[in-house]
């Protein structure tokens, strides 16, 4: 409510010093303008703070298809003592080592410790199959089409970033995340992908966090959609969707 004071002695206390005197002044002098005001009560939805995960559809069917190159970890995942999101989170460690290292076609993960609060759950056998499982992935990466985009975007000093944090406010929602990896191609385009370690295939499921990632992209790079491409990995699968 903007309350207009039309008296010469309130508006020169509203320019005096601001002291306790001229403020209980000021506010005795502007009840007379509240007396008849009327409350008027606005609804309004509160604002959510979710993540990107949250907008995956579960109730898409995923398709299990033959080609699970790494089944032999999932004896290990079963005990949930290292579970598929334990998996998760170290195969995109591995993942986010290598694009930050990959450089003139050479990389090197066989001797560096990703995520050791996590593997230090397994027993020594079991460190060594999940590990090896994800190095295995990483070598599959670099030897896809988006591998060797990203070779070339590193050797001509285009943008990449990975895990690159945002935040996006969409649908009175704040969505807080990171996309696994964005880079640049020539004529100013962009890729983004997307690691899953699903033991399945379901496109359809994370369309929509599929967009929420474009739609970040575009309002932090200032580039029009359609120069954005965006790609699911399926790392069990090697492929590229």
């Amino acid at each position: 409510l903007s309350v207009q004071f039309q008296t010469e002695d309130v508006y020169k206390k509203l320019n005096d010093k601001n002291t306790k005197g001229n403020k209980e002044f000021i506010i005795k002098n502007a009840l007379q303008y509240y007396e008849d005001a009327k409350i008027e009560l606005t609804p309004y939805d509160l604002i959510q703070r979710i993540t990107p995960s949250s907008l995956e559809l579960e109730e898409f069917y995923s398709e299990k298809i033959s080609g699970d190159k790494y089944s032999n970890i999932n004896d290990i995942l079963a005990k949930e003592i290292f579970d598929y999101a334990d998996f998760g989170t170290l195969a995109h460690g591995y993942l986010e080592y290598f694009v930050n290292n990959y450089n003139e076609g050479y990389y090197d993960i066989n001797n560096v410790n990703i995520a050791p609060e996590l593997t230090a759950k397994l027993l020594p056998n079991e460190k060594e199959i999940i590990c090896d499982a994800c190095k295995k992935m990483v070598e599959q990466f670099a030897n896809t089409k988006i591998g060797c985009f990203l070779l070339d975007c590193k050797k001509n000093n285009l943008f990449y970033k990975s895990e690159y944090g945002f935040k996006l406010f969409e649908n009175n929602s704040i969505i807080t995340g990171s996309i696994d990896l964005i880079f640049e191609v020539p004529n100013n385009k962009y890729i983004i992908v997307d690691y899953k370690t699903d033991s399945a295939i379901n496109n359809e499921k994370y369309y929509t966090q599929q967009r929420c990632y474009k739609k970040a992209a575009q309002e932090i790079l200032n580039v029009d959609s359609s120069k954005i491409e965006c790609y699911l990995y399926y790392l069990r699968f090697d492929k590229l969707i």
